[in-house]
């Protein structure tokens, strides 16, 4: 379900973290002050967005709040080119041990 749009991203120097400015859709307004986001990826080959994960908290963020809890994206060529590495150290070591 798509709730907001991302309006822009900066750099904070002083925090050395990305700033993400986030329009929400005001008939979603109340999103919990406990609430984390997470940068994902829609599929292998898709693009990036922000998930919500809703907390429980009686408040509710406002406008220029901040989410505190962010997760970063998992790259995926990095995930790609461990397992890579892996499975050719695999190999290496079935010749070794079957020459």
């Amino acid at each position: 379900v798509t709730v907001g749009r991302v309006e822009s991203i900066t750099f904070d120097q002083q925090i050395y973290k990305a700033v993400v400015r986030m329009r929400i859709n005001s008939r979603y307004n109340k999103i919990p002050v406990d609430s984390d986001a997470s940068i994902m990826t829609s599929g292998l080959l898709g693009g990036q967005y922000i998930g919500l994960t809703i907390g429980g908290a009686d408040e509710y963020l406002g406008n220029g709040d901040r989410i505190e809890f962010v997760q970063d994206a998992l790259v995926l060529e990095n995930l790609i080119n461990q397992l890579v590495a892996t499975f050719s150290r695999r190999g290496s070591e079935a010749e070794e041990t079957n020459p």
